[in-house]
Parts: C-alpha cells; structure tokens; sequence
C-alpha cells in the first residue's frame, strides 16, 4: 500500500483514521520540539558553564587586585612616614639643631673612622 492509497482509504474509513491521523502529526510536531527543546538546552548548559568560568576568573581577579590594594596602602603609609621623617630632619637642620653630622671616612693610613663635618 502506498500513501496515496492510504489516504484515499483514510477518507472512507471514519473519524477514527483522522483523530489518528492527527494524533500522529501531533506527536511529530512535539517530537520536533522536544529535539529543539534539547539543542536549546544543551546551548543554554553551555552558556551556564562559560558564565561560571567566567565568574571564577573575575574572582580571582578582585582577589588580587584587594592584595595588591592593601600592599599598595602599607606602602603608601611607609612613604609618607619616611616623608615626614625627612621633613622633620630638613627643618632641625634649617633650625640649627643639627649643626655637625660625621661620616666614614679613610686616613692616611687606610684605617676607617668616623669625621665630624659641620653643616653650618
């Protein structure tokens, strides 16, 4: 039987070959969507995974950038100390109050030992 024939039976055979009939188209047109239902899924898991890497990358990346944050402060503090430290020792010198400061230095004999030099 071909499908001609078949669907010049369907025609005298009743209402029940056309509930069947459709019942079959029905289950064509939701197997095809439960296919792309799949792929679309399948794509959709895809995306979730890539997001997740993606959200594990920029993780770590804060994570360093708050380390180096937190070193950059601690540096910033040692600086400004060591600033202040040299700003203080510029302003006892221009007050007087430093008047001598000594350094290492070679005799004649090559011995080391300290000098005094005045800075006034």
């Amino acid at each position: 039987m071909d499908a001609v024939s078949v669907s010049a039976s369907t025609g005298t055979a009743g209402p029940s070959v056309n509930i069947i009939e459709r019942m079959s188209s029905a289950v064509r047109r939701l197997e095809s969507d439960l296919a792309s239902t799949k792929e679309e899924m399948a794509r959709v898991l895809r995306q979730r995974d890539e997001a997740r890497e993606e959200c594990v990358k920029l993780m770590s990346e804060v994570e360093e950038k708050r380390k180096l944050e937190t070193a950059l402060k601690e540096l910033q503090l040692r600086f400004d100390k060591l600033e202040n430290r040299y700003v203080h020792s510029m302003d006892m010198t221009d007050a007087g109050i430093m008047k001598h400061s000594c350094y290492w230095a070679r005799s004649r004999n090559g011995c080391r030992s300290w000098r005094w030099i005045s800075l006034i």
